[in-house]
């Protein structure tokens, strides 16, 4: 023990700035894992509030929280002519990013899906 505080009495700039430089890391990866959190939060609540049965997005992206999904105007009115979905909305304010189905009946999503991409 006395070797080390030798060596932190002789070099303790370089001590000094070595804690500071590994406290900010830390603060960084513990607010780097809050933000995570936070995210993964906030995407769940948003998906378990809206209640959707069947989310719409462009094909060839990572889903509507991933990434911008545009969709056709008249996707919203053909996916509402699909047998059981009650109504169809366009999501986040007006820019056509998913569009959110409601079935009245229970029908399979992958019949629904097959129906409205003919």
């Amino acid at each position: 023990m006395n070797l080390a505080t030798k060596d932190i009495r002789h070099n303790f700039g370089r001590f000094a700035l070595t804690t500071v430089g590994i406290g900010l890391l830390l603060m960084i990866v513990m607010g780097m894992g809050g933000i995570y959190r936070g995210l993964i939060r906030e995407t769940t609540l948003l998906v378990d509030k809206i209640g959707a049965d069947l989310w719409i997005v462009q094909g060839s992206t990572r889903g509507p929280f991933a990434e911008i999904s545009r969709v056709p105007a008249n996707l919203e009115d053909r996916a509402r002519a699909v047998p059981g979905v009650a109504s169809a909305r366009a999501g986040s304010r007006g820019v056509r990013i998913a569009l959110l189905c409601r079935r009245n009946t229970k029908v399979a999503p992958t019949a629904a899906t097959s129906s409205m991409s003919r």
